[in-house]
């Protein structure tokens, strides 16, 4: 896999891309692709970090990167466990609104759509990162699943909405 090649591909064409993204194959190659997009993000994130505590001249000591690494690693894992749990949901959805997709072609489109995720760590460019990642989601459903532009947004946003309403429920009534 070619990942500055696959990453251009997916920014730049992403429609032409999805379409003749194959929808089974295993998982390495969309996993892996993931993951070196989560570590670019974490890796900007990081120098954005210290860039900022430098230039207030916070105090913040280097002694403490190991710790703050420590964290964002866990966080990268975390999130990857997501793309994982999170593509399960979506498959049902789409399934639900009548996709004819799989769980496999469900992770392959939301593993390639981390590509955006490159662009996390820089600044006032958070929030469109978020509504492209969006976008390549919804764009990667409609092509896997057979779907509607309409029910592929549905699907996207329930996938992502119903999570977080339960865990906001659980933590709310204490069952967390």
């Amino acid at each position: 896999m070619n990942y500055i090649k696959t990453w251009k591909e997916v920014i730049l064409k992403p429609a032409e891309f999805f379409m003749k993204m194959p929808t089974s194959g295993g998982y390495a190659d969309p996993l892996t692709f993931a993951a070196i997009s989560y570590i670019i993000s974490w890796l900007l994130s990081l120098l954005v970090f210290f860039s900022v505590l430098t230039m207030e001249d916070s105090g913040f000591s280097f002694s403490e990167f190991g710790r703050i690494s420590m964290i964002v690693g866990v966080g990268l894992f975390l999130v990857f466990v997501s793309l994982l749990i999170l593509s399960l949901i979506a498959n049902l959805l789409y399934r639900a609104l009548g996709g004819t997709g799989s769980y496999e072609g469900t992770v392959r489109f939301a593993s390639y759509a981390s590509a955006a995720l490159v662009f996390l760590a820089v600044p006032y460019v958070v929030s469109v990162a978020v509504v492209y990642e969006m976008c390549l989601l919804i764009m990667g459903g409609m092509f896997v699943h057979n779907v509607s532009m309409r029910k592929s947004i549905i699907a996207v946003f329930l996938s992502f909405f119903l999570p977080s309403t339960i865990w906001t429920l659980a933590i709310l009534f204490g069952f967390v």
